[in-house]
């Protein structure tokens, strides 16, 4: 009998969408091979509620934390306190404001032999045309994005390379985060995954994305009870952090021009536009981002051990940056989008 492999849902006042995400499992192709952890991260009533519902179904082992941890300490603690790595080569991460299809666990374990990280097709929960998640690229300004999010589902349909996974429907192989470790602890909710994705990229583990493999994704259901300023600051400066913390000092040195004209571009623009909330949170997260220097420098003498690819490797990781910024000015200042920072 082939080992079940663990599938990890993270629930914080969601009752509702973590029941339909689990009877999505329940209902899919090999859901007789999944371990279906839900962890309760500190709900006001949703414990409760999550045992009574699920108290006989031997596939389900509902988890209750006492406080509310965070996506990146909640899973960490889960990992470290449920999950027995010697036992199994891989887990998976569902978030749970997403559905599966009936064959997304078949389908995204098929992977598993040919990369170490294997990303889910993820597509808009309410525009099924449309792409939410393809897996990670990584400009060369620092930032960690979204492959595909808002294109559609139709010119996403091969496997590509992608540097990292979205945590919100994930395969993970053990081997990596016992080489690397899981998420830092310096985040709490947003942009971990995207920080280990590219910790593992470094270390030379190959991501994949898995198009046959598709979840509906509600986005946000748990982020928009948290997202304000402080949300929005906090997330560019988790951008910054990332960056100095993992990047080789000559690649850093390379794109300072690209980082500081692509900064003082937004900053320029936001004041022209008059969209204050995107300065103040450019400035703002840039300041933060001095004053933990310190921090970063601990955290880089620890992931410069973990590198194993040369610079000229972690040049050929990046992207550049001037087209997708061409996008973000026509969707962002020409249409006058909010920005994920003036939402």
């Amino acid at each position: 009998m082939k080992t079940a492999i663990p599938v990890v849902i993270l629930n914080w006042n969601g009752f509702d969408d973590t029941c339909a995400c689990v009877q999505s499992l329940l209902h899919s192709e090999g859901c007789d091979r999944m371990n279906i952890l839900v962890v309760d991260n500190g709900s006001t009533n949703d414990y409760g509620r999550l045992v009574d519902t699920f108290s006989d179904c031997n596939l389900v082992t509902i988890i209750g934390l006492d406080s509310n941890l965070g996506f990146a300490s909640g899973i960490n603690h889960v990992a470290e306190n449920y999950l027995d790595l010697s036992a199994t080569k891989h887990f998976i991460l569902l978030n749970n404001d997403t559905v599966v299809e009936p064959d997304w666990f078949e389908k995204l374990v098929s992977y598993r032999n040919q990369a170490d990280l294997v990303s889910s097709c993820m597509i808009h929960f309410f525009d099924r045309g449309k792409m939410d998640n393809a897996g990670h690229l990584f400009l060369n300004t620092g930032e960690i994005l979204p492959r595909g999010s808002g294109e559609l589902v139709e010119s996403h349909r091969t496997p590509q390379k992608t540097v990292g996974v979205c945590g919100g429907a994930c395969l993970i192989s053990t081997r990596v985060v016992k080489s690397i470790g899981l998420f830092d602890d310096y985040f709490d909710t947003g942009y971990e995954d995207a920080e280990f994705g590219l910790r593992a990229a470094l270390a030379g583990f190959r991501s994949i994305y898995a198009p046959d493999a598709k979840v509906y994704h509600k986005i946000g259901q748990s982020i928009d009870k948290i997202r304000d300023r402080q949300y929005a600051i906090r997330l560019q400066s988790n951008i910054n952090f990332t960056y100095l913390k993992l990047m080789p000092a000559g690649v850093i040195v390379a794109n300072c021009p690209f980082i500081a004209a692509k900064f003082i571009g937004i900053c320029l623009t936001a004041v022209l536009t008059r969209r204050w909330r995107l300065l103040d949170v450019q400035l703002n997260s840039a300041l933060r981002t001095l004053l933990e220097l310190s921090l970063i420098f601990r955290k880089r003498r620890d992931a410069s051990r973990l590198r194993r690819i040369s610079i000229l490797e972690v040049f050929r990781l990046q992207t550049f940056f001037l087209s997708h910024y061409a996008r973000y000015f026509v969707r962002f200042i020409l249409r006058s989008e909010k920005t994920i920072f003036e939402r």
